[in-house]
């Protein structure tokens, strides 16, 4: 089974822009360029269901533990995101209501209704050539844990 996590650069209208540009939300920072093409393409393949995560990672990052500093990040490579400073506790309980919880339970009822005890759940991803000003090292990695 596939997941795709940060497939989407798009935000809730309620959250408009987040305050930024039309160019730093096409920007890694808003998405995994390139992820959901990968995955689809995998997806092609019998039995190998996928679900497509369906807003930016600046919205919410669905490969994030609730806990994490990280689930909405005022400040993504450098680039503050204005819309997610000062959230009230309110406004994360309703991204992680409305954006987070919906993704994993999706995933976790495909999971369940998977008769296969031998199923592998798979995250694709793309990295940026450089994050925080340095070059990174890796075209492809595997996640795991």
């Amino acid at each position: 089974m596939l997941v795709c996590d940060h497939a989407s650069n798009g935000l809730p209208r309620r959250l408009a822009s987040l305050g930024l540009t039309t160019e730093q939300r096409q920007q890694h920072i808003a998405w995994d360029l390139g992820a959901a093409a990968a995955a689809c393409a995998l997806a092609a393949r019998p039995d190998a269901p996928l679900i497509l995560g369906g807003y930016s990672r600046l919205a919410i990052d669905l490969n994030r533990p609730l806990e994490s500093p990280e689930l909405i990040s005022a400040c993504s490579d450098g680039v503050p995101i204005p819309g997610n400073l000062r959230l009230s506790a309110t406004a994360r309980d309703v991204r992680i209501a409305t954006l987070f919880l919906p993704y994993h339970r999706a995933i976790a009822q495909r999971l369940d209704r998977h008769a296969d005890h031998r199923l592998r759940l798979v995250g694709v991803h793309s990295f940026t050539p450089s994050l925080a000003g340095q070059p990174r090292p890796w075209p492809v990695g595997l996640a795991y844990g």
